[in-house]
């Protein structure tokens, strides 16, 4: 009887073990998991992705349509968005230093009034970002950072200033602007999730 009692604790004592090493395997694993993503100084790895739209010929704001549209996507764990905006300039004498105005917007294209007309109290908007770009030369650039962009499409608009209703003479060439926006995104790649189990 007291070999049988020896014998059940002798089994029991080993299964705990067992079980104790069972869980403890899946401790390891996870801790070196942690030590791969955060490397020797704790960071992160980070992946760049660069996307770039062709070139669109700006238009005189008159009504919204005068608008150049654009969506870009931001994947999730996007840690910085830098928007790269190029505008160029035709060579024709016609061609004036006008301001390229630009918006964005996230989850809809942007809602805008560059004309100063009101709007009904009952509308709602969301936020916009307006920036503008100055042509200084036949070729201008300007960058923005946003820094963690909410995941998903963002939307842009661009267009030269407001049409002052000048007829142009036939048979000049006008002056063309052509614009070219590109997103840059740094992602957050091999993100340890850590998950409690029972």
């Amino acid at each position: 009887m007291r070999c049988d009692a020896l014998e059940e604790n002798k089994r029991v004592f080993e299964r705990k073990n067992n079980n104790m090493e069972i869980h403890f395997l899946p401790s390891l694993l996870v801790l070196s998991f942690i030590a791969t993503a955060f490397g020797d100084g704790g960071e992160l790895t980070l992946v760049q992705e660069l996307s770039s739209k062709p070139a669109q010929k700006l238009s005189r704001y008159g009504w919204y349509g005068n608008n150049r549209l654009t969506m870009f996507h931001i994947p999730d764990d996007t840690v910085v968005a830098r928007w790269l905006f190029t505008v160029t300039r035709g060579s024709g004498f016609n061609c004036g230093t006008h301001n390229v105005s630009m918006y964005m917007r996230w989850g809809a294209p942007p809602v805008i009034d560059p004309v100063g007309r009101l709007f009904p109290n009952n509308t709602v908007t969301s936020p916009v970002l307006s920036l503008n770009l100055p042509m200084t030369s036949s070729q201008s650039n300007t960058t923005f950072n946003l820094s963690n962009p909410a995941p998903g499409d963002w939307y842009l608009a661009a267009h030269l200033p407001r049409d002052d209703g000048r007829i142009e003479h036939k048979g000049f060439p006008s002056c063309s602007y052509l614009f070219q926006p590109q997103l840059s995104v740094r992602r957050a790649v091999d993100t340890p999730i850590l998950q409690a189990t029972p």
